[in-house]
């Protein structure tokens, strides 16, 4: 899905018309002397959340719920302040990290990284009282993602 070793890594928009949040942060993510993602390989992943939902607060940026054929566009005002859940990784005795955010407990963006450079793993939103999301596979368009970062017009004539 994006260039190894490079500072700023090209998207093939054709090919990912849609990037999960989780896979937009780590487009948006510092990069250190190798060219790799810092939210991925040193966790750095709140000021690449913070950038992208600055832009999602801002309308600069829309989000879609994408289950299956049907792509539903979430307001921002939805989204606001809502909790996010960063992705997190299995530690070497197969022991995961506790979470602070538990499903039916409390409301968060529950973020995943599935390391593959191939597939996006599925980010999901759940409500305080339900333990079964409410939007289950949150995506931004690539095309609005990559105007925002080189300036771009949209087709629209509107400013990403």
């Amino acid at each position: 899905m994006f260039e190894r070793g490079s500072p700023f890594p090209r998207l093939d928009q054709r090919k990912y018309p849609w990037l999960s949040l989780t896979n937009a942060a780590v487009y948006l993510s510092r990069r250190d002397s190798s060219g790799r993602s810092r939210a991925v390989y040193q966790h750095e992943w709140a000021p690449a959340f913070e950038l992208l939902f600055e832009w999602i607060d801002a309308d600069m940026i829309a989000v879609h719920e994408c289950a299956g054929n049907d792509y539903r566009s979430i307001r921002s005002q939805e989204l606001a302040g809502i909790p996010i859940k960063f992705p997190s990784y299995t530690l070497a005795g197969g022991l995961e990290i506790v979470s602070w955010f538990q499903p039916g407990r409390d409301t968060f963006i529950e973020c995943h990284h599935n390391l593959s450079r191939f597939t996006q793993a599925q980010d999901r939103c759940y409500m305080e009282g339900s333990v079964e999301p409410i939007w289950h596979d949150l995506k931004v368009p690539s095309e609005q993602l990559i105007a925002l970062l080189t300036g771009r017009l949209l087709p629209s004539g509107e400013a990403a």
